[in-house]
Order: C-alpha cells, then structure tokens, then sequence
C-alpha cells in the first residue's frame, strides 16, 4: 500500500504518543490523532477523509478545553459506523479493559476488528497486516457504486467460483444468489421483512463483517495453515517452510478481498489439487498418503503429522484442537460448541489431551451425550 491515513481517537496524552509511533511501524501509513469529539459533530473526523478510523474504548480524560467525555468508545463507533458505512472502524483496548467490559468483545456489529495494545508489535496477530487489508478491502468495494454491488460482483471480489458460491450461500452472507437481502439477528426479531425492501446492494462493514468475521474465522471453506496442513496430513511447520510445496500450491491460496488479513487456502482447492499428486489412491484417505507421495514425486520434504510421538504406533492427525491449536486426530477428540458458526464450517473439536491437562474446555459446550466421557477424560480415566 503507497498511501493511506489513519484516524486515532484516544485521549490517553500519556501513551499517545507512543501509540501512534507504533501504529506507523505496523501499518507504514500517517497516523493522526484527535480527541473524542462531541456525538452531535463528527464532521471534524470524517471531514478528513480518513482511510481508516482507531477508537480506543475508554474515553475518559479530559478534552484539551477540560470539558469531560461521558460516552464509551463503543457509543461513538456506533454513531460513526451510522455515517460511515464504508470506512473501516477498528477498536483498541488494553487487556485489563477487555476483560472488565464484556460489551468490548460484542462490537463486531460496528467494528471491523478489535485489538489490544500490547499486540500491536506481536507478528503472531499480525495486526498491522489486519489494518493494510481492511483499508484496501474497503477501497476495492468502494470503487462500485452501491446499486451495482450484487452477487455476482461478492464472488468476483472473493476470487470464488461459482461451485464456491453455492456453500458461500449457506454462511449468510450479506446478499443472496438471487440478490436478496440477508437480515442479521437483530432485523430478524425486529420484524423485518427483506422481501419487502428494494434492492440496495451490501456496504463495505456488510461484505466484511461476513468475510472477515466468518469466512476468515471458521474452517470449512477456507483453512489457515494448521488446518490446511492438517488435512493434507502434513505438519504446520513443514506446510509453510517448503517451497516446493509452496510453489506447487500458490493458485490454492486465497487472494481475494482483504488478503492479507490471513494467510488462508480454499479447502476444495487445496485437496483438488493435493488428489491429483496422487497416484493408485483407491479409498485411502489423503491425509494419509499425500506427504509420502508429494516427496517421492517432487523430492521435497514434507514432514507428516501426526498426533503422538509413539514411534510404535504412530497415528495421522486430521483436524485441530480449538484450545490447543495443535493437530488432533478426530478419534482423540470431541466436539465443542464455543460459538454460533454456521452449519456447513467444521465443528470446533478438543482434544481429550486439553480436556485432561488444562482447565479451559467448558463441559456445558460439548454434546450432552459426551460429557460423561468429558467426565472420564477429565478424571484420567481415558487418555490420548
């Protein structure tokens, strides 16, 4: 990205100034910082012409004319989001913060990300790369008008084929096949009706909070590196660091709409192409044979996956721990349910590992019929 400016709202004046230092390392782009202005005048702000807007969720210092703030960051994200429908919002907190205010974690109705000081300079958040890809999504939306944003241009935008389209449609996205309104939880309860709406077209926060926050986030029709890895059955580490692996499976990536938000490859692509490196496959599941084959026929150096370290019975692992974010094999593992992800995403599953030595698998999140076996795992009485 050449050029670019981001807005800072924070009234901290004693980090401030190290904030913004940060945000430019991270991003490369000019950082301007303001104070929280009054609700009924965001003019000052969006008058600027900002690519991207930061709002720290405390305000509560005093403005520079010793008037006080008296709303949270989340209040005025909400009335910028009202006016600005195609500008990227970003949250910034600190640990403490976010765990005293619950409501921080519930912004992604207004915000496209939420972020933690001390990650700024962190690569494995990757938050300046996060920061670079909302602002060139947004751009790349923003260049058609809004009566022309339909299906057909969501799918151009994504890179995806119309195969693809078929179980994008069953993540609700912001706008049907049949360009058809999608209404959120809340119209839902509110009683709206979309068949009764003209057709409007989808903003740039609708195309993201969808992409970012469900295509990006869930497994199942895109994958990032562990699960990639994992269901070719090879390990994460041998996955990222082989080029000719690498090489071979560059037009698997995604590399649509805000790439580079994450690193991530379409799963039907990614074993498409894995099943035609291999040979005399019959039933044999993939994850099995692939990384033999791969290095026999391109004398690379893929290292398998595998769940234990037993060199007398060693196992293929073939999905991930959502707590331990290591390869599992599913016969090790249960089914969780941490969140509302759609139907056709893969289900979160834990390890019986995590289960039996940490204390952050919930018992209420696994299926009724599992949880005497949570119960005997926990007790250490079934291992793996």
């Amino acid at each position: 990205m050449k050029s670019g400016k981001i807005i800072l709202v924070d009234d901290d004046r004693r980090t401030l100034e190290g904030l913004v230092e940060k945000l430019e390392r991270a991003t490369g782009l000019k950082v301007d910082s303001v104070e929280a202005p009054n609700l009924d005048n965001l003019d000052e702000i969006i008058s600027t012409k900002p690519d991207l807007i930061i709002v720290d969720y405390l305000l509560t210092m005093k403005r520079s004319d010793d008037t006080i703030v008296n709303y949270l960051g989340g209040t005025l994200l909400t009335r910028l989001r009202e006016e600005t429908p195609d500008i990227p919002l970003v949250v910034v907190s600190r640990p403490p913060i976010y765990g005293q205010y619950p409501q921080l974690r519930k912004l992604s109705e207004v915000a496209d990300l939420v972020f933690l000081k001390n990650h700024l300079e962190n690569e494995k958040y990757r938050i300046g790369s996060k920061l670079k890809a909302l602002i060139e999504g947004y751009h790349d939306i923003t260049n058609y008008d809004l009566e022309k944003r339909n299906w057909d241009l969501l799918l151009k935008l994504l890179g995806a084929t119309k195969k693809e389209g078929e179980l994008l449609d069953e993540t609700n996205p912001p706008i049907g096949p049949d360009n058809s309104i999608r209404l959120d939880e809340t119209e839902l309860l509110s009683g709206n009706d979309c068949n009764n709406e003209t057709f409007r077209g989808w903003t740039a926060h609708d195309a993201s909070r969808w992409i970012t926050g469900i295509l990006f986030s869930y497994p199942g029709i895109l994958y990032n590196h562990q699960y990639a890895a994992t269901n070719l059955g090879v390990a994460p580490e041998s996955f990222l660091s082989d080029t000719t692996f690498q090489d071979k499976f560059k037009q698997e990536q995604y590399a649509g709409i805000f790439k580079g938000y994450e690193e991530l490859w379409w799963r039907g692509r990614l074993r498409s192409k894995a099943a035609s490196y291999i040979s005399h496959r019959g039933t044999t599941p993939i994850h099995t044979i692939f990384a033999s084959q791969f290095n026999e026929a391109f004398d690379a150096k893929l290292t398998p996956s595998y769940c234990n370290s037993s060199e007398e019975n060693k196992e293929y692992a073939d999905t991930i721990c959502y707590i331990l974010q290591e390869p599992v094999k599913t016969q090790y593992s249960l089914i969780y349910y941490p969140d509302n992800r759609p139907g056709i995403m893969d289900p979160a599953r834990v390890s019986f590992k995590a289960i039996e030595t940490t204390n952050k698998a919930k018992r209420r999140l696994f299926k009724k019929s599992d949880q005497k076996l949570f119960d005997a795992i926990r007790s250490g009485l079934v291992g793996k």
